[in-house]
């Protein structure tokens, strides 16, 4: 004899009493081995400073001649991946080494231009087509990409500001111009140091989580 018993099953799902402890535990561990966000803040300003302090040696190795070119270059490109290593913790691999990219990019793109300014070289393809274009347009599309704080049209003339300084001091250096060399470095000093501290800002307060509570 056949029978078809069909059984109705409820079940009921509490809480644990104690998930949301357990989750702010998690939560701590997590951040634990960060930095706390001054800290951070200061590492990301430190990197910045000193990838544009290298990048004026190599602008100053064209015409001075104690200085050995090919180390001072290689030192621009020593510790350059340290920045987006740094924002892997908060972005992910792809996003770290796309700025890694970028960031030697746009070294590559300084000792383009040393060469052609101390030869006396048509300097426009770097500036407009290198500079302006290629390094400024993936870096701000990244900043884009994985924060919408870091609007398109407001981090672009941020992101473009760090190189024409450079090109300045570049040409002045070329042309002896001590007056108008110091000027560009203080321009690349200031815009370096904003766009350290809106990368910074930007991470610690999309990521608060992140950093350990002092």
């Amino acid at each position: 004899m056949y029978k078809k018993i069909t059984h109705t099953i409820t079940e009921e799902h509490f809480g644990h009493p104690v998930g949301a402890e357990i989750k702010k535990h998690v939560d701590k561990m997590k951040s634990a081995n960060m930095p706390s966000s001054s800290q951070f803040k200061q590492d990301i300003l430190s990197w910045f400073t000193n990838f544009n302090n290298k990048a004026q040696i190599v602008i100053d190795s064209m015409t001075d001649s104690k200085l050995d070119t090919a180390a001072v270059e290689a030192d621009l490109f020593d510790q350059i991946d340290a920045l987006g290593n740094e924002l892997k913790n908060y972005y992910g691999i792809e996003a770290g080494e796309r700025l890694n990219s970028q960031m030697r990019n746009a070294a590559v793109t300084l000792l383009r231009l040393v060469f052609l300014v101390k030869n006396n070289l048509d300097i426009k393809d770097v500036v407009t087509n290198r500079f302006d274009g290629i390094v400024t347009g993936e870096i701000v599309r990244l900043l884009y990409d994985i924060n919408n704080d870091w609007n398109f049209n407001a981090v672009r003339p941020m992101v473009e500001s760090l190189w024409s300084p450079w090109v300045e001091r570049a040409k002045a250096k070329k042309a002896n111009n001590d007056t108008a060399a110091a000027t560009a470095a203080n321009a690349a000093k200031e815009a370096f140091t904003k766009f350290a501290n809106t990368l910074a800002d930007g991470v610690v307060k999309q990521h608060p989580e992140m950093f350990p509570q002092m």
